[in-house]
């Protein structure tokens, strides 16, 4: 009887550990989205009536770009799950660019990695993409993950 409580404790420490590893640590401001907040292509069309507004945008790295006091990430927009990770898509609302007050290893915040940041819209920007102008959303980020 005793060997078999052993067991059954062993199965249940063992079922407690894998499902804690498994566990998101996902920050609490990557997982909760801020209210009314906008979207990627809201921001491209009418980014003066979002100034200073906070975002939870997230997607895949297009390029890392370190700066003397910032790093800035262009990021192609995916959808977000409910708790903040980018999902794979053959749709996306567009491009936005991620300034972070830090270095970034380039060689880690490399293209095709997800991110997802929250923070406050600054401004747009003008870029080209291949020859056609485009308006990048410019976003001040406090949390990224």
């Amino acid at each position: 009887m005793k060997f078999f409580k052993l067991i059954i404790s062993s199965v249940l420490l063992t079922s407690v550990v894998v499902t804690s590893a498994c566990t998101s640590h996902i920050p609490p401001e990557i997982k909760l989205a801020p209210e009314n907040a906008p979207g990627v292509a809201e921001v491209r069309k009418q980014a003066e009536n979002y100034l200073s507004r906070t975002v939870r945008w997230g997607g895949a790295i297009i390029e890392t770009d370190n700066r003397e006091q910032a790093s800035r990430l262009t990021v192609i927009a995916l959808p977000l799950s409910d708790e903040g990770k980018p999902q794979n898509s053959d749709h996306s609302p567009g491009r936005f660019i991620a300034i972070i007050d830090d270095f970034l290893e380039p060689q880690l915040y490399s293209q095709n990695r997800h991110i997802t940041v929250t923070g406050k819209i600054l401004k747009t920007e003008t870029q080209k993409v291949g020859e056609y102008l485009y308006e990048y959303p410019v976003v001040q980020v406090d949390h990224y993950y």
